[in-house]
């Protein structure tokens, strides 16, 4: 009599380990933008060495105006008259560089504001930024006037020089006198309008530039087409 057999024991089906994902490592690229059909790259900011800044070239150049007006300035020959020295010679570089700050400034303003204000969706967002505009420049104004007062009775520029003013020629500032004399605060604000926008600029009267660059930016935000839009 055969035994009955057992029933083979069924193999367990061995269960899949869920493996976590190892996450792809991802290497930083430039990113690359697609404009006109042409794949530009994006450049990356480079760190420029603190001699290639401007405001360190602006203090060498005033150490070195300093130091050559201290050592060679304009000298008197036995006769008399007068020599003039390596630093005197330089002056006509110093007027060129006055003449062209005084002529970018008037179209900075005018770019700056103009844009500034065109930009800008609302216009009691100005308001604000006009007010504390006038608020720093009172303030500093101010500021410099107290340091400027205190600066004039501690030092006492021109005390020793012994020179009577009956001898100075008053014609040099005669002009500047009549102006403030004369000035009043209606004509103040008068002459904040100019005649022709071309004049403004041409005469560098750094008002009339900032008040034609307000009235120029102040219509885009309201009218919704100002460059943000276009």
């Amino acid at each position: 009599m055969k035994r009955p057999t057992k029933p083979a024991a069924e193999t367990p089906t061995p269960r899949r380990r869920k493996v976590a994902s190892t996450p792809t490592p991802t290497v930083t690229v430039p990113v690359e933008t697609v404009a006109a059909g042409e794949a530009v790259v994006e450049a990356r900011p480079v760190k420029l060495p603190f001699y290639r800044h401007l405001y360190f070239q602006v203090l060498i150049a005033i150490a070195l105006g300093a130091l050559i007006g201290h050592f060679w300035p304009s000298t008197t020959g036995p006769n008399g008259e007068a020599i003039a020295g390596f630093g005197e010679q330089l002056k006509p570089l110093g007027d060129a560089f006055i003449r062209l700050v005084k002529m970018i400034i008037a179209p900075v303003i005018f770019l700056t504001v103009a844009t500034g204000i065109a930009h800008l969706r609302d216009l009691g967002r100005l308001g604000r930024v006009v007010g504390k505009a006038f608020a720093y420049f009172l303030t500093f104004s101010t500021l410099a006037l107290i340091i400027g007062l205190i600066v004039a009775n501690l030092v006492k520029p021109g005390a020793g020089m012994n020179i009577d003013p009956a001898s100075l020629n008053a014609g040099a500032v005669a002009t500047y006198a009549d102006k403030a004399h004369d000035t009043s605060i209606v004509g103040f604000l008068m002459n904040i309008i100019p005649e022709t926008v071309v004049g403004a600029f041409a005469g560098g009267e750094i008002l009339q530039v900032l008040f034609f660059s307000v009235l120029l930016g102040c219509p885009w935000p309201s009218s919704g087409t100002g460059p943000s839009r276009c």
